[in-house]
């Protein structure tokens, strides 16, 4: 297959991906030993094959070997480096423009530095091998500002429309934990909360959330034959992801879901998407104690019907801090005021949330 072959021109082709010197050279040390060992080819073209040439992900990538001996995980930078090349070709088979490939270099660069700090070598490993893979098969494309995923929706709630006025209320899915707050239970809290219950039928009772996205505990009833579901469980959506290559500006974002809906409609026509959604700490409507309204990621929270889902400490160290690992609170450096913000919110025993939002389509 072309893998080799590409490997070959790596020397040529990695300009594009402006790396810094040592990854660069990590990348065409392991090159070379690469080109020399069959079974390594062999391996990667099974991987190459696994991954973009059928539907179906292993369960656990970390279970794949490397077979190397050396730096875990630059086998699969082989692959990826392979994949970022030709997805573009991959993509016209599907009367895809290849420059909706044009995305994969960042994601592979992005993902290739984050791995090094987290594991401390070069190379792709964890979440970082499975990462890398949503974003060169034609599942998630990177359309300016925004990435969109095509997925299926299972969120905390269903999302019911007025056939007469057009209103819109989402209710609470059963079965979902909820703190005093009007915020989701953390797991294993030992405190009292309300569980939320979904009765659908001629009457539909369940539980509506607030403007700021927490539980609105006063149940709400609806009448079966006015109101029809336009989002619920297995729905298909497209999720939107927010890579951090550049400032998330109103224009921008608005941009991005213009040109994603004639993408969309124009190269996926058949799928019948009913929401752009999104789950991020960025939809955290507790973020306004630190931002001003006019602020992009408050501007990005008002394109969406938000509810609160889970406490996100994960995003305090990779999206907020930058940090791979998870350290003690006390072991964090701010370096800005809102780094600081932040640490001394959940320092004082609060939590960061997941937003969950919608737009429908």
């Amino acid at each position: 297959m072309k893998l080799r072959t590409v490997i070959e021109e790596m020397p040529q082709r990695l300009i594009r991906y402006q790396l810094a010197e040592k990854e660069e050279q990590a990348m065409l040390a392991y090159r070379e030993m690469f080109l020399q060992n069959e079974s390594l080819i062999c391996q990667a073209e099974t991987y190459y094959r696994m991954f973009f040439e059928t539907e179906i992900l292993p369960p656990d990538f970390d279970t794949l070997p490397d077979n190397d001996g050396q730096e875990q995980g630059m086998l699969f930078a082989m692959v990826y480096f392979a994949r970022c090349e030709l997805f573009g070709e991959a993509l016209e088979k599907q009367g895809i423009p290849a420059q909706f490939a044009s995305h994969g270099p960042w994601h592979f660069c992005d993902l290739f530095r984050r791995n090094q700090r987290c594991y401390g070598t070069y190379g792709f490993q964890g979440m970082y091998r499975e990462g890398m893979v949503k974003y060169v098969k034609p599942k998630t494309f990177t359309i300016g500002r925004l990435s969109f995923e095509m997925n299926v929706f299972h969120g905390p709630y269903v999302v019911y429309k007025n056939r007469y006025n057009g209103r819109l209320v989402h209710l609470a899915i059963a079965g979902l934990n909820y703190l005093e707050n009007g915020k989701q239970a953390p797991k294993n809290d030992k405190e009292k909360y309300f569980t939320t219950e979904l009765v659908e039928g001629m009457t539909i009772k369940g539980n509506t959330f607030h403007a700021d996205g927490t539980l609105n505990f006063e149940t709400v009833s609806l009448d079966g034959k006015e109101y029809e579901k336009v989002l619920g469980d297995g729905d298909p959506v497209l999720s939107v992801h927010i890579p951090g290559n550049d400032k998330m500006t109103p224009e921008l974002v608005a941009d991005a879901f213009k040109r994603a809906r004639d993408f969309f409609e124009t190269y996926y026509k058949d799928k019948a998407f009913k929401a752009f959604v999104c789950s991020s700490w960025l939809l955290d409507t507790g973020l306004t104690r630190f931002l001003k309204p006019d602020s992009n990621i408050m501007k990005f929270q008002q394109e969406f019907t938000i509810a609160l889902s889970f406490v996100n400490t994960f995003a305090i160290y990779w999206n907020i801090f930058g940090v791979e690992n998870f350290l003690p609170y006390e072991e964090l450096v701010p370096e800005n005021r809102f780094q600081q913000q932040v640490l001394d919110w959940v320092k004082s025993g609060e939590h960061l949330y997941s937003g969950n939002g919608f737009i429908l389509w």
